[in-house]
Protein backbone atom coordinates (compact mmCIF):
# COMPACT_ATOMS: atom_id res chain seq x y z
CA UNK A 1 0.00 0.00 0.00
CA UNK A 2 1.24 3.12 -1.06
CA UNK A 3 1.81 6.06 2.03
CA UNK A 4 -0.33 8.67 0.58
CA UNK A 5 -3.03 5.85 0.82
CA UNK A 6 -2.54 4.77 4.02
CA UNK A 7 -2.23 8.13 5.38
CA UNK A 8 -5.48 9.23 3.73
CA UNK A 9 -6.77 5.75 5.44
CA UNK A 10 -5.26 7.43 8.94
CA UNK A 11 -6.69 10.67 8.43
CA UNK A 12 -10.48 10.58 7.18
CA UNK A 13 -11.47 6.96 6.71
CA UNK A 14 -10.25 3.43 6.52
CA UNK A 15 -13.61 3.11 4.46
CA UNK A 16 -12.63 5.13 1.56
CA UNK A 17 -12.84 4.19 -1.66
CA UNK A 18 -10.97 7.20 -3.29
CA UNK A 19 -7.89 8.63 -1.76
CA UNK A 20 -6.48 12.53 -2.37
CA UNK A 21 -2.81 12.36 -3.09
CA UNK A 22 -0.27 13.79 -0.84
CA UNK A 23 -0.41 17.48 -2.05
CA UNK A 24 -4.40 17.78 -1.88
CA UNK A 25 -4.43 15.96 1.59
CA UNK A 26 -1.73 18.96 2.62
CA UNK A 27 -4.06 21.51 0.76
CA UNK A 28 -7.44 20.17 2.43
CA UNK A 29 -5.53 20.02 5.39
CA UNK A 30 -4.22 23.40 5.01
CA UNK A 31 -0.48 22.25 6.27
CA UNK A 32 2.74 21.61 4.59
CA UNK A 33 3.38 18.61 2.71
CA UNK A 34 6.52 18.54 4.50
CA UNK A 35 4.71 18.00 7.49
CA UNK A 36 2.37 15.04 6.22
CA UNK A 37 5.71 13.70 5.68
CA UNK A 38 6.91 13.89 8.69
CA UNK A 39 3.77 12.12 10.54
CA UNK A 40 4.15 9.14 7.42
CA UNK A 41 7.78 8.71 8.95
CA UNK A 42 6.70 8.71 12.11
CA UNK A 43 4.34 6.25 12.06
CA UNK A 44 6.70 3.70 9.94
CA UNK A 45 9.41 4.11 12.74
CA UNK A 46 6.64 3.40 15.67
CA UNK A 47 5.32 0.03 13.76
CA UNK A 48 2.03 1.21 15.75
CA UNK A 49 -0.09 1.27 12.54
CA UNK A 50 -0.97 -1.49 10.30
CA UNK A 51 -1.52 0.73 7.64
CA UNK A 52 2.42 1.81 7.33
CA UNK A 53 5.14 -1.22 7.16
CA UNK A 54 8.08 -1.12 8.87
CA UNK A 55 10.91 -0.08 7.33
CA UNK A 56 14.14 -2.62 6.85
Amino acid sequence: MSDEIALHMKLFSRASKTFMCLDCQAAYLNVERSQLEEVIERYHQSGTCVLFAKRA
